[in-house]
């Protein structure tokens, strides 16, 4: 039995139906579809929905923001830096193994 992906336009769709409704089970077998995976699709409908809301409460201010946006780019300054460690660090060990053994080279590279 094969598994089939819908869209989030269709599970939005789906969701906002059982809103209206107030029938789970009804759209379900309206659209041929479990119970119990449109049931998922509305309480995460609903938890994102109050996400939202609690988002646009307290993060209406420029400041946070730009604060936001700060912490970021200091996330990201610190993922590159380990990045580039790691890479000279993997550099330097392959010039290693190079050096003590050549032959086991060619299946690294």
């Amino acid at each position: 039995m094969n598994r089939k992906r819908h869209s989030l336009e269709f599970k939005m769709k789906i969701a906002k139906e059982v809103e209206e409704t107030q029938n789970g089970r009804l759209v379900a077998r309206k659209h041929n579809l479990s119970p119990s995976m449109v049931a998922r699709w509305y309480r995460e409908y609903k938890t994102g929905m109050r996400d939202c809301q609690r988002k646009k409460l307290t993060d209406t201010s420029p400041a946070n923001t730009n604060s936001g946006l700060d912490s970021v780019k200091q996330e990201n300054d610190q993922l590159r830096k380990i990045v580039a460690e790691k890479t000279l660090e993997n550099e330097i060990l392959r010039d290693l193994v190079k050096k003590q053994t050549p032959h086991l080279m060619k299946n690294l590279k």
